[in-house]
């Protein structure tokens, strides 16, 4: 009886060594574990991804958010500039129509001044 006992217990050991000796084979060599890019792949579509599943961006991948992102870089430098050289044209707009006034106030006070003298003269 103490033999069987004996047998026994061994018996029960050593499946559990073996399950667990399994249970880190099956756990080194996953897809999930091993980061397999195959995984985060959506049954919906190819291009679609499980975000549950997501593995990092590919080199292709980081390199078009890069390219987009210097490309929005240089759009947004050019709308700066756009919009420097638009307050630069209307800057002289404005000194160019407030001195046109000038030149009218001046020319009308002249007119101004001419009639109050010839007024005076007659």
């Amino acid at each position: 009886m103490a033999r069987e006992k004996r047998d026994r217990d061994q018996a029960d050991f050593k499946a559990g060594q073996e399950a667990a000796a399994s249970e880190v084979q099956f756990t080194l060599t996953h897809d999930f574990m091993t980061e397999n890019p195959a995984t985060e792949q959506s049954m919906l579509a190819a291009h679609r991804v499980k975000p549950y599943h997501f593995k990092g961006l590919n080199q292709e991948q980081q390199q078009a958010i890069l390219h987009e992102r210097a490309q929005q870089v240089r759009e947004q430098e050019m709308k700066t500039a756009n919009k420097k050289e638009e307050e630069k044209l209307w800057a002289l707009q404005q000194e160019h129509i407030r001195r046109q006034q000038v030149l009218h106030d001046r020319a009308m006070k002249k007119a101004t001044r001419d009639v109050a003298l010839g007024h005076r003269a007659t």
